[in-house]
């Protein structure tokens, strides 16, 4: 449990994670009898996820103890295996329904087999568990020497029976429920890596460490036919079951990335893919009654392949990738926050949305010689540069590459340089060097303007270019921030205790988050000089990335492929920050995991997702309530209507919009009464009025006539009852419920009156009153955009009006002096804020 302090610095909290697809656990893919829908079950380190046939997040899971060894599923659950446990998951629930103990040693391979669970651990202990109970049925050791399990499967039509493939080669026909051996095989004399069902009964296909690939009758104990990989052992094994006397093929993938397509009516390749994945293809399977294969490899990528080539080979359908090895390097890109670029050990650059999975790209991955990239592929290891250590976003072109200059006589530090930077303006370039010296360099001439020296050598410099604050990370754990503009150290920041991996400075330059190789992320909140936020990770944290608008922090570690994404609880509710105390214990939060993408799930040809539409956050309904609650209650404040921007941006321009939006040709009137109008007969078409509705009409009073007669609208109605309780909020609601052409006609249609008996209305009175709903609106200083944008259109449409009638005239001058009041008192404010953030930009502290 936290206690009070820490909760009351905590600034960040895990939100979602970006570019985790798999790991090296081979995939499974099921078809859910109960959902009618398919599943394709991935896991990575503690969680497990389930995707559908066009890779879309179905289904995420909770945390586990530690790594998954292995997955497996049926059309209830969800099988996973932690070292020596294993659990079930019922399928979206997110429930764990089971927990089997009893392995001594790492469980690596599991089978759901009716209502039974078979496991293996990696001591040859093979145990038959009750999926419903949780009990043991029974247990079958074997000797690792003699005979050691490495695969199992179930044979179609063989009830009760499993095969058990070895290591030793041999493979052994079991019968679970009598708990006896069937009949032993005598192998080939190779480890047996995977077992795969045919459409054929009685018929598997074997894959070997040798290459070699078995069709085998189990019945007869034959050898069918064989074929020989020349890519190394044989990892997984498919058929193609949509058409199988037409495309009699057989799927086999190889450590390297390739997969190998044989045509068994032939017997002969038919044809091959190279380069699928960036590593052993360990997942491999064709869909069932679809010429559709899906493959995944430890490179963390899963991808959907369609056979509908005339060679008879796959296509790229869909995929989700990530990062093949860890992220080295991340930074948040646009104004908005929306893209995350990364580079990673693997020399890939890649970048990742924040709303949705599907907008994610690989950017590419540079090569020494690009025109024998294309031709031999940029994967070679001779032509595939090492991986980026540094990038940054320029939205000039840079083309020629000619030489402009140097800055330094001969040279520009008495060794090497840590890192460079430039201003706003690139009116000044800064250097950081291991000689201790931080230089300040004139851009275009490339003069030497000062220069600072300190003690111990530079590591790493960043720049928030609106602020012109720099901060210098040194080997001695120490960090300095420096104003350009007076080219002096105004912070010195000192309680790091391992090296410094990266920096970054929140928006307005108000924080320092600081990542180090001890596993901690710390924020500095520069105003004061003193730490705010600390808390600890599992691994150490290599590269971090604040967004622009400050809702995200982007991390990526050692060892781990992901991007990881915290959230700003600042954005979302007040904190109350305080400074840590020296006795403060910082807690180890868990990386955020990949979170379910429901707006792809709703609407899958949407290629973008709105801010609202996002998922709920961090902030709860109660602190959303008090927030709102506090807003509407003080009378200091000015609120938003929180409508959407088409409801009232727009009003003063929908006459050019219609113009626009006019049809180029007039509508035809239709040639005769449509047939649902009821039309009496006789020498002249009348319309034939049912009995009741007669007896309605005459049964209707004079005034009642008149006023379903009346020129005024429901809206004009209530403006004339508020006025008599000088009361006007109902009209300012009924307002904000209507499209913008029907307040354009509502507005418009003011400058009517009505002189009869029954209703006698002044000419131009309800200007008058609605300039008194638009009076009584503004004094509260509520809906100030929406009310704002109605004046305008008012005064446009009546002006003429409103200057021909004294009374008018007087009470717009009323109007207008509180507007003008509003608005001298929010340029106050405003002035007040730009006065404090340019001294406090300017100051030398």
């Amino acid at each position: 449990m936290l206690n009070e302090t820490q909760k009351a610095s905590r600034i960040f909290e895990g939100y979602r994670a970006l570019g985790l697809v798999t790991n090296h656990v081979p995939f499974v893919v099921r078809y859910i009898a109960k959902l009618d829908d398919l599943r394709i079950v991935t896991c990575v380190g503690r969680y497990f996820y389930s995707f559908n046939s066009k890779l879309r997040l179905l289904e995420t899971s909770y945390a586990h103890k530690h790594n998954i060894n292995v997955i497996a599923s049926d059309s209830c659950h969800v099988f996973t295996a932690c070292r020596n446990e294993i659990y079930a998951w019922r399928h979206g629930h997110k429930q764990l329904a089971f927990t089997y103990f009893g392995h001594e040693s790492n469980v690596i391979l599991l089978l759901p087999f009716g209502p039974h669970l078979i496991s293996v651990d990696e001591s040859s202990v093979l145990k038959i568990w009750e999926i419903r109970t949780a009990e043991l049925f029974c247990e079958l050791p074997f000797n690792n020497e003699s005979f050691k399990i490495t695969t199992i499967m179930h044979p179609n039509t063989f009830l009760n029976k499993i095969v058990i493939g070895s290591e030793q080669g041999q493979l052994q026909l079991w019968n679970i429920r009598t708990q006896k051996l069937i009949y032993s095989f005598k192998g080939w004399k190779s480890s047996v890596l995977c077992i795969e069902q045919s459409p054929a009964c009685n018929v598997v296909a074997i894959g070997l460490a040798n290459g070699k690939i078995i069709i085998h009758d189990l019945k007869q104990d034959e050898t069918v036919m064989s074929f020989t990989q020349e890519w190394g052992p044989v990892i997984r094994l498919s058929f193609r079951t949509d058409d199988p006397n037409e495309y009699p093929f057989l799927v086999s993938s190889s450590s390297i990335g390739h997969i190998a397509i044989w045509n068994l009516e032939k017997r002969k390749l038919q044809s091959q893919m190279r380069d699928l994945h960036n590593g052993p293809i360990t997942g491999c399977h064709f869909i069932e009654k679809e010429p559709l294969l899906i493959t995944t490899s430890c490179d963390n990528a899963i991808r959907v392949w369609c056979f509908d080539q005339p060679d008879d080979s796959g296509r790229l359908l869909y995929q989700r990738d990530g990062h093949s090895a860890p992220p080295s390097r991340v930074r948040f890109h646009g104004i908005k926050g929306n893209w995350v670029l990364s580079a990673g050990l693997d020399s890939n650059f890649r970048c990742f949305s924040t709303y949705s999975e599907r907008l994610n790209r690989n950017l590419g991955q540079a090569s020494f010689n690009r025109k024998l990239a294309k031709k031999q592929g940029v994967k070679k290891e001779a032509l595939k540069m090492p991986p980026i250590i540094e990038f940054t976003t320029d939205k000039h072109n840079i083309q020629s590459g000619i030489y402009r200059g140097s800055f330094g006589k001969d040279k520009a530090h008495d060794g090497p340089i840590q890192g460079v930077v430039s201003d706003l303006l690139n009116q000044v370039v800064v250097s950081g060097g291991i000689d201790g010296f931080i230089k300040f360099w004139r851009f275009k001439k490339g003069e030497l303007l000062s220069s600072l020296k300190f003690e111990s050598s530079v590591a790493q410099i960043i720049i928030h270019r609106e602020n012109s604050l720099i901060s210098v990370a040194f080997d001695d754990f120490c960090i300095s921030v420096i104003d350009l503009e007076t080219r002096r150290v105004i912070r010195q920041l000192r309680s790091h205790e391992s090296r410094i991996t990266d920096m970054t400075f929140s928006a307005d330059a108000r924080w320092l988050i600081v990542a180090s190789m001890e596993c901690s992320i710390r924020t500095w909140d520069l105003s004061y000089g003193q730490l705010v936020d600390h808390f600890l990770v599992a691994t150490p944290c290599v590269s971090v990335s604040m967004s622009p608008t400050g809702e995200y922090l982007a991390t990526t570690h050692v060892q781990d492929l992901g991007v990881y994404l915290w959230a700003n609880l600042s954005i979302f509710k007040p904190l109350n920050l305080k400074p840590l105390s020296e006795n403060f214990v910082p807690s180890l939060l868990d990386l955020p995991f990949v979170k379910v993408d429901e707006k792809s799930l709703e609407d899958e040809n949407a290629l973008e997702e709105s801010a609202e539409d996002r998922e709920p956050g961090i902030i709860s309904d109660d602190d959303s309530m008090e927030i709102e609650c506090e807003a509407k209650n003080s009378s200091e404040l000015v609120t938003l209507s929180l409508l959407h921007s088409s409801r009232w941006k727009n009003l003063l321009h929908l006459d050019t919009i219609k113009k626009r939006n006019k049809p180029k040709e007039p509508f035809e009137k239709p040639k005769s009464a449509p047939f649902f109008i009821p039309v009496a007969t006789g020498l002249e078409p009348k319309l034939d009025i049912p009995d009741h509705e007669k007896a309605k009409s005459t049964q209707s009073t004079p005034s009642q006539q008149i006023r379903s007669f009346s020129p005024l609208s429901p809206f004009c109605q209530l403006i004339i009852e508020s006025s008599d309780k000088h009361n006007y909020t109902q009209v300012i609601e009924s307002l904000k419920q209507m499209g913008p052409s029907a307040i354009d006609v509502e507005i418009r249609s003011l400058d009517t009156f009505l002189d009869t008996d029954s209703t006698a209305i002044e000419n131009h009175s309800l200007l008058l009153y609605f300039m008194e709903a638009l009076q009584q609106a503004l004094e509260t200083r509520k809906d100030f955009e929406f009310i704002q944008s109605c004046l305008g259109l008012f005064l446009k449409v009546h002006s003429s009006v409103i200057m021909s009638d004294s009374k008018l005239t007087e009470k717009c001058k009323v109007l207008c002096e509180t507007v003008e009041k509003d608005w001298e008192r929010l340029r106050l404010l405003f002035s007040e804020s730009l006065c404090i953030v340019n001294y406090m930009k300017s100051v030398v502290l």
